[in-house]
Formats: C-alpha cells, sequence, structure tokens
C-alpha cells in the first residue's frame, strides 16, 4: 500500500501575547489607552507567530484594530481641542519695546 501524502498541516496554535494583544486592541475601542497597549502586543505576538511558525490571524487582526484605534482616539483629542478653543491665539501679547 503507498501512503497518500496531503498538505502540510498548517498552523493553528496562536502565541498568547497575540491574543492579549488582539482583546486589548479589541477593548481599546471603548477605553481609551488600551489600543496601544494592544498595538504593541500584538506586534510582538506577531513577531513571535512568525519567528516559531505559529497562527498569525489574531495578531494581524489586533494590530489592525490597534492602530484603528490610535487614529480615531488622535482624531477624538484634536476634535476636543479645537472644541474647547485650545487652537485660538491669545491677544494679550505684551510688546516690551
Amino acid at each position: 500500500m503507498s501512503e497518500v501524502q496531503g498538505a502540510p498541516p498548517t498552523a493553528t496554535r496562536n502565541p498568547g501575547i497575540g491574543i492579549a494583544g488582539f482583546v486589548c486592541s479589541l477593548v481599546g475601542l471603548f477605553i481609551p489607552g488600551l489600543g496601544l497597549i494592544g498595538l504593541i502586543l500584538s506586534i510582538v505576538g506577531y513577531r513571535q507567530a512568525k519567528r516559531y511558525g505559529m497562527a498569525k490571524g489574531l495578531s494581524i487582526t489586533g494590530i489592525v484594530l490597534g492602530a484603528i484605534t490610535m487614529i480615531v482616539g488622535i482624531f477624538i483629542f484634536l476634535a476636543i481641542l479645537a472644541a474647547t478653543g485650545a487652537f485660538e491665539s491669545s491677544s494679550t501679547a505684551v510688546v516690551l519695546f
């Protein structure tokens, strides 16, 4: 009898730090600050997955969500500054000459 060889098994395990990065990025959509933590953890998880031949899906999703969270957070921060008038120049400059 001859053995039939199929495709090599695919990587199914995700690195734990990649899963933690995904969760932090997802929760970071609702809690400011966790997006950055999720982004960092996801990048570390992606590098681990690449090094050890593990699944990269949750790490990549965490990187994308973390980046989106950071961009949205920056826009919200700038909108709050604009709404409070932080960008207006004051006309109380004193001339010393």
